[in-house]
């Protein structure tokens, strides 16, 4: 395989300030061990084109201050294997106004939910 493909999750870093419309998850994430994250947007790339399967090794951002670092870049790129859960550790849901947040809290009581299921309430989570 040379990329990690359809078994990952492709996401970004972004600063804790960010107010980008979208899903923010806790960085917690980035300490998973399948977690791999580069400075640039290399495509899911786990094999250079020659083959070397220590592509990963060498390239990926470990630890905070590496993160912080990559985060600087808008094509940073992070990637999990097997998916993420909206519910594991999301942080919140960035909209783009209120009429938009309104729409998302709607979703959230169609399906039943009146809170997060970590206890928070939905417009805590909700922005």
């Amino acid at each position: 395989t040379k990329s990690g493909g359809a078994s990952y999750f492709f996401t970004r870093i972004k600063g804790r300030q960010s107010k980008a419309r979208g899903f923010f998850w806790k960085a917690d994430h980035l300490k998973r061990l399948d977690a791999i994250s580069y400075q640039n947007d290399l495509f899911g790339r786990v094999v250079d084109p020659h083959g070397n399967t220590n592509f990963v090794q060498k390239n990926r951002r470990v630890g905070p201050a590496e993160w912080r670092d990559a985060a600087k870049s808008k094509d940073n790129e992070t990637i999990l294997k097997g998916g993420l859960s909206l519910f594991d550790k999301l942080d919140r849901i960035q909209t783009g106004g209120a009429e938009e947040r309104e729409k998302v809290l709607q979703a959230f009581r169609d399906a039943g939910y009146t809170e997060f299921p970590d206890g928070r309430a939905l417009e805590d989570v909700v922005r």
